[in-house]
Formats: C-alpha cells, sequence, structure tokens
C-alpha cells in the first residue's frame, strides 16, 4: 500500500492505525536513540510521506513490522517498555489534554478507554470494576501468532498509561496492580523500573488494578471549561476518525451481547453477514477457532464475576447458563487450571499483599496437587 487512499481499501481484518501517533512518535524515539527512520519506512512498506498526511492510516501489519524494525535496531528486548515510557503527552494531543483537564481519576481513564480505539486501535481498553477494585483491561484488537509482538505491544500500552497517570496522580503508584496473561520475560527488571514490583505473569486478562476508592480523587488539573472546549473539539475528531474495529475485537463484541444471544459459529456467521466457511476461513488467518474465542469470552467473563465477592459460585454457574455447579466448575478449570474458589482466593490474597509472589497456587480441589496459576 503506497497511497494515501489506503483508509479506504483495508479489511476489517487488518484494522487502521492513524499515523500521527504511535508511528509518529516511534520515528521520533529511533532518532532520539540516534537511528534513521527513514529505512523503516521501506522495511514497513509505509509511504515515506505519510506523516505529513494527517488523514493517512496504515495497517496493522505495516506497524507490526514498523514495530519489529525498531527493536531490531536497537537490540532491546524491553523495547516496549522504553518506547511507551518515551511516548509525551502531547504525542496524544486531544487524549492528553482531555484526560488531563478531567474532573477526577475514573473520567480520565474513560476517556483513555474512548479515545484508543479511535486514534490507536491496535489495541483496546476496557474500564471494569469489581467491588474494592477497578481494572483497566488492555486487549488486542486482532490475534497475531506471535507472543512476542502481542508483549511488546502491551508493554507498550501499560508504559506509557502508568506513566501518564503518574503524571495525574503521583501518590497512587503503590497501589496500582499489573496483571499479564504471558509468562515471565528475561528482563524481569525492566518491568520493575518502568512500572512497579506489583506483578503477575501467566494470568487470565492483561490489566492495571487500581482501589475503586482512588476513582473519584479529583485531578489537579481539573478544569470544567476548558474541559467543555476540548470535549466539542474531541467529538469532531472522533467523526472524523470513522473508528472501525479489528475483526477480533468486533467478535467479542458480538459475543457479549445480549440480544440476540450467539453462542454457536452459525449464528456469528449471521450475524457477520457471512457464510460459516468464510468465517473459519477469516478464523484461520488469526491463527484461531470460534471454540477458542467462545471459550476465551466465557473465561473472561467468569473471572470478572468472580471477582466480586457477593457473588456466589453458583451465582456465577448460573448467570454463565451452566446446567450445574460442576459443569462450570470443571470449565473454569479447563480456563484457568484452578477451581473457581482458588481463583478468587489467590485474587483476594494478591492484591492484599499476604502472597507476594503471584498468584501461584495449589488448587486443593487438584487431585494432582500441581501449581495452577491465576
Amino acid at each position: 500500500m503506497k497511497n494515501t487512499s489506503m483508509r479506504n481499501t483495508i479489511a476489517i481484518d487488518d484494522g487502521i492505525i492513524s499515523g500521527q501517533y504511535h508511528l509518529r512518535q516511534l520515528c521520533v524515539y529511533l532518532t532520539q536513540r540516534q537511528f534513521d527512520p527513514q529505512p523503516m519506512f521501506t522495511a514497513s512498506d509505509i509511504p515515506n510521506n505519510i506523516l505529513d498526511d494527517k488523514s493517512a492510516r496504515i495497517s496493522y501489519s505495516q506497524y507490526r513490522q514498523a514495530l519489529l524494525y525498531g527493536r531490531n535496531c536497537l537490540k532491546d528486548a524491553a523495547f516496549g517498555l522504553h518506547l511507551g515510557q518515551a511516548f509525551t503527552e502531547d504525542s496524544h494531543g486531544l487524549i492528553g489534554l482531555s484526560a488531563q483537564c478531567s474532573a477526577n481519576f475514573q473520567d480520565a481513564l474513560l476517556t483513555a478507554v474512548e479515545f484508543k480505539k479511535v486514534f490507536s486501535p491496535i489495541t483496546t481498553l476496557a474500564f471494569k470494576q469489581a467491588g474494592n477494585y477497578s481494572y483497566l483491561e488492555c486487549k488486542m484488537s486482532l490475534s497475531w501468532d506471535d507472543e512476542a509482538v502481542t508483549r511488546l505491544l502491551i508493554e507498550t500500552c501499560f508504559a506509557y498509561l502508568f506513566k501518564a497517570i503518574l503524571a495525574l496522580l503521583p501518590e497512587i503508584r503503590p497501589q496500582v496492580f499489573f496483571e499479564f496473561s504471558y509468562a515471565e520475560p528475561d528482563y524481569l527488571h525492566d518491568y520493575q523500573q518502568c512500572l512497579n514490583n506489583h506483578l503477575h505473569f501467566n494470568g487470565a486478562k492483561n490489566r492495571m488494578i487500581f482501589p475503586t476508592s482512588c476513582m473519584q480523587k479529583t485531578l489537579p488539573m481539573a478544569n470544567r471549561w476548558l474541559l467543555e472546549e476540548v470535549e466539542a473539539i474531541k467529538q469532531q475528531a472522533l467523526h472524523a476518525q470513522e473508528p472501525r474495529q479489528g475483526l477480533m475485537d468486533l467478535i467479542e463484541t458480538l459475543l457479549l451481547q445480549k440480544e440476540p444471544a450467539i453462542s454457536t459459529q452459525e449464528q456469528l456467521a449471521k450475524q457477520l453477514n457471512t457464510t460459516i466457511s468464510t468465517l473459519k476461513r477469516r478464523l484461520n488467518k488469526h491463527h484461531c477457532s470460534f471454540q477458542c474465542l467462545w471459550d476465551d469470552v466465557r473465561k473472561h467473563q467468569a473471572c470478572e464475576m468472580l471477582e466480586n465477592v457477593d457473588t456466589s459460585v453458583a451465582d456465577v454457574a448460573r448467570q454463565m447458563n451452566f446446567s450445574d455447579v460442576a459443569s462450570f466448575r470443571k470449565a473454569f478449570k479447563r480456563w484457568i487450571g484452578l477451581s473457581p474458589q482458588a481463583y478468587r482466593e489467590g485474587m483476594k490474597a494478591w492484591l492484599t499483599g499476604d502472597n507476594q509472589h503471584g498468584l501461584m497456587l495449589v488448587d486443593a480441589q487438584d487431585e494432582d496437587h500441581k501449581p495452577g496459576h491465576l
């Protein structure tokens, strides 16, 4: 793709990302590290003049190649963390300004969620609450058969978010927890330096966890009048950017909806206005299957319900339409490696500091007594 009309030619499978934010910041970071970013454009099949066209966008695969080029140039395993930390407030323009002007911390997080899907939809954010804790979950908009790249994108997102959050509320640092769905990397020290020591790997999700009590904290730069001006400009920008969803993100949205409820591949194909064979082919392109996506959505739903201490395991099983509690326990054990109760206790122990070494637990109901991971 070498023309600026690319925004109308990229299939929904590939998704789109603006060239004005992460790509621009990637060029700035490479320049700061004494590397010429121009060869990166050639290697990634990205037009050299893309930064001059504010409406131009690139595909996920092009951005992926650009990130890999940067990581290989610098020979930096923790490239994602360092790139995220290098992002500046003005690199996200209205996102940063709108968040800083928000009345409280929760409004700032919701602003980040709203903007993320428009200006940088390569990953999406979701804000959720469960009892005493609030979550900012980061998900991939599509599936790549490349854990290292997925990890790099999650690292970039969290490193920048954490830096921005500390600029707003520096006192929150020791109260933020990080959960990652992938294995602990060799460069753990970089995680501790860029984030903090409250880290858990091999988890169920990729998310930042905050005490809900922090959500209503007033921000030092809160400005209602300025926020109203920013909101007006923001809505124009959101409309102009024509947000689109990656295939995985779109499918997850459909699987989570209640009306019409979707639980089979046939129902999903109908909602996507396609055939089952075409759906299978598109999913194969992303190295996954309907069953894998369905299990993943159900797993996340179950975890969120269990993290609410007011919801019993029986209630979770009933709300998720399992025939009985035993069937739910069996499915959850297959998804997570722990029983529902062990998962709930492990999460509570980690967040309250009773388990300083992560969430590796022995499930009492496991006859082999092998360690599991949350």
